[in-house]
């Protein structure tokens, strides 16, 4: 294993551990691709910081099936 595959799976676990619990991780929603979505959680494991998802991406314009805001892929 490398240092930078071990680094990333510590980062992923940060992220994770900063959503558990809350509505964006625990949702019933499914496979949001599925549905031409993307979450905030999906967004943070691909390495974007929290603070630039909407100066990079823009507000979140689409709902999921239990009401969370996210993003439209066709956008991203």
């Amino acid at each position: 294993m490398t240092g930078s595959v071990h680094e990333s799976d510590l980062d992923d676990e940060r992220v994770i551990d900063e959503y558990r619990g809350t509505p964006e991780w625990d949702n019933e929603d499914g496979d949001l691709a599925e549905h031409g979505q993307i979450s905030e959680v999906d967004l943070r494991l691909l390495g974007y910081r929290k603070e630039d998802l909407e100066a990079v991406f823009g507000p979140r314009t689409e709902r999921t099936t239990s009401g969370r805001p996210v993003w439209d892929l066709r956008h991203v």
